[in-house]
């Protein structure tokens, strides 16, 4: 029994580290484009990126990765404000991460980069408590 939980968690968090690696790609890669072929301030950018990146991973999170099943559309709504305000949380630790390295004078895509494998590891255990 203690075998199968074990492997059900690490499956859990290959999925996790699968869809949140593509998503934080997608995350990055949009930041890249409002901020430098676009001209949008990067933390605005940064804004952008996150917001569209959040709804899809509740989105991958709660269908693919913990399999949530939700009682009702009020119980849909109360786990995507959770994860909206843990995702909040994980923005201003993000931006937090991208403003010190552009302050000293970090590349763009390595300040962003850096950042928002920071903020996954800490958006995983937040997730794992809203999707129990």
């Amino acid at each position: 029994m203690m075998n199968f939980l074990i492997r059900k968690s690490n499956n859990r968090f290959i999925k996790y580290c699968i869809f949140g690696s593509l998503i934080s790609i997608l995350e990055i890669i949009l930041y890249y484009v409002l901020a430098k072929y676009l001209h949008i301030y990067p933390l605005l950018s940064n804004a952008i990126a996150f917001l569209v990146s959040v709804s899809l991973s509740f989105y991958a999170n709660s269908k693919y990765v913990f399999k949530t099943m939700f009682i009702s559309k009020k119980n849909k709504i109360r786990s995507f404000c959770l994860f909206l305000s843990s995702r909040v949380i994980g923005l201003f630790v993000d931006s937090s991460i991208l403003y010190l390295l552009l302050y000293i004078n970090c590349s763009n895509l390595i300040a962003k980069t850096i950042s928002c494998i920071s903020t996954t590891i800490i958006n995983y255990f937040m997730g794992k408590y809203i999707f129990k």
